[in-house]
């Protein structure tokens, strides 16, 4: 970026940021790729392996190795970037940052899309990179996310950084105390919703979800084996699992946009899978809001439109939109 205004000075040379702006920009490269007519000779697959995304500007495979044990990614070199888990893909690139030797490493909500142990194992990595000398800088959305190693902190607020100082004395200020704190309100009143027409109706008994010995596999390495899953109407369920447990697969299932929902035994809101019916049949019934979503994302759009197509169950809007929506 340009500097408008003010004085810029830095003493680091190599300086590494990471982003999910990298994550989206990695990520369609590779769908380019994969959606490519153009295959070298004997090229079946065209997505890369993690090891060859780790090593996209710096060629050391001794080094990239060693990385991905500290990252505990060893198995995963050979698998392609594609198939890999939104925790899996944040610990490659991470691999990948790592792979010039920065001196300063600038880390974009590192935390968005890990579970819980992968969370605390990567803040762990993180302070172990502290501990060898690479000075750290993390954009953070929740207080709570500050690693215990951080000494420093800055609240930016309307583009200003209004707040610097040292991280314990910081977060008791009244202000920023007031704003930890907001993190936590809940009580939030959603408006009511539009009334669902009449096609969107089931009948009140009829289970939402049905999945019978269901199987997916990539390269027959198994990422759901033989699953039953049964979700009836006002049941509430949470899908607990590590990064690469196969959560996100089986949510693909549910809302369509796996293939392999088609060889399954699945049925989805009272329609069998490959019954003549089409993905909006589906995705009429499903409010769905993911990682993989974001990344999917790629019609470039204001706030409102992505709000608004949610009205008619597409990434971008093709057609006209009332005043009411």
């Amino acid at each position: 970026l340009t500097l408008l205004s003010g004085q810029h000075e830095s003493h680091f040379s190599r300086v590494t940021r990471l982003s999910f702006e990298q994550l989206q920009k990695l990520v369609s490269d590779e769908w380019q790729r994969n959606n490519t007519d153009l295959l070298s000779p004997g090229e079946e697959d065209t997505g890369r392996t993690t090891a060859e995304i780790i090593q996209d500007e710096v060629k050391d495979p001794a080094r990239c190795a060693r990385l991905a044990e500290q990252f505990g990614i060893s198995a995963l070199l050979d698998r392609r970037f594609k198939y890999l888990s939104t925790g899996e893909t944040r610990k490659t690139l991470l691999c990948q940052a790592l792979m010039t030797d920065p001196q300063l490493l600038i880390l974009d909500e590192p935390f968005d899309g890990l579970d819980v142990n992968s969370r605390q194992q990567l803040a762990a990595l993180l302070a172990d990179l502290h501990r060898a000398g690479i000075t750290l800088v993390l954009v953070l959305n929740r207080f709570d996310e500050i690693p215990a190693f951080v000494q420093f902190a800055g609240v930016l607020a309307d583009c200003t950084l209004s707040e610097t100082g040292e991280k314990s004395s910081l977060l008791q200020q009244a202000l920023v105390a007031q704003l930890a704190h907001s993190e936590k309100l809940d009580g939030i009143t959603l408006p009511e919703p539009d009334v669902p027409p009449a096609r969107h109706a089931l009948a009140d008994s009829a289970p939402r979800i049905v999945l019978n010995d269901g199987v997916v596999s990539y390269n027959d390495r198994p990422v759901i084996n033989h699953l039953s899953w049964t979700v009836n109407p006002g049941e509430h369920w949470q899908i607990v699992g590590p990064n690469g447990a196969g959560k996100s697969t089986l949510l693909s299932l549910i809302t369509g946009d796996h293939p392999q929902g088609y060889s399954n035994d699945l049925t989805l809101f009272g329609r069998r899978r490959g019954s003549g019916e089409t993905i909006w049949d589906i995705k009429k019934h499903i409010g769905y809001v993911s990682s993989s979503l974001h990344l999917d994302y790629r019609v470039s759009t204001n706030v409102r439109n992505v709000i608004l197509s949610g009205y008619f169950d597409s990434i971008g809007i093709y057609q006209a939109v009332s005043d009411k929506q």
